[in-house]
C-alpha cells in the first residue's frame, strides 16, 4: 500500500493519478492550542483535531491516515476507542506525553513519516515520542 494514495480523476485523456494530503487526527489536547496544533505550511498534510469522546469520534478517526493521541488531555473512553481503531485498522498511531504545541507537532510530524514512508501498518501501529 502507497504512502501516499492516489485519487483518480477523469479528464477526457484517461485517468491521471494526483496525489492527495495525509490526513493525520489529534485527538486530546488543549482547545486554546488547536490553532497552533494544525498550523502547517505545507499542503501534503490536512491536521484535524477533537478534543474528547464525541459522536464524531469514531468517523474522523476511521477517515484518518494516522493519529496523534495526546495522552494526559484526553479521556479514558476515546484513548480507548482510537487505540482500538488504529489497532483494527493498522493506522499509525503517535502517543503525545504532553500537550504543548512543540510536543504535539513533533508527534504530528512522526505520524507524517510514519505514513509518508509506509512505516507503522503492520502489527503494531503504535508510535512513541521519546
Amino acid at each position: 500500500m502507497s504512502a501516499r494514495r492516489l485519487e483518480a480523476r477523469d479528464d477526457r485523456s484517461g485517468v491521471l493519478p494526483t496525489q492527495r494530503s495525509i490526513r493525520v487526527l489529534v485527538v486530546g489536547g488543549l482547545t486554546r492550542l488547536d490553532p497552533h496544533y494544525r498550523d502547517t505550511p505545507s499542503t501534503e498534510i490536512e491536521i484535524d483535531s477533537i478534543n474528547g469522546d464525541g459522536p464524531s469520534l469514531e468517523t474522523r478517526a476511521e477517515a484518518a491516515d494516522a493519529i496523534v493521541l495526546v495522552v494526559g488531555n484526553v479521556s479514558h473512553a476515546a484513548a480507548a476507542k482510537v487505540r482500538s481503531i488504529a489497532r483494527r485498522r493498522g493506522t499509525p498511531l503517535a502517543s503525545a506525553t504532553g500537550a504543548s504545541v512543540s510536543r504535539v507537532r513533533a508527534a504530528i510530524a512522526l505520524a507524517y513519516i510514519a505514513v509518508r514512508d509506509g512505516e507503522g501498518l503492520g502489527l503494531e501501529p503504535r508510535l512513541r515520542l521519546v
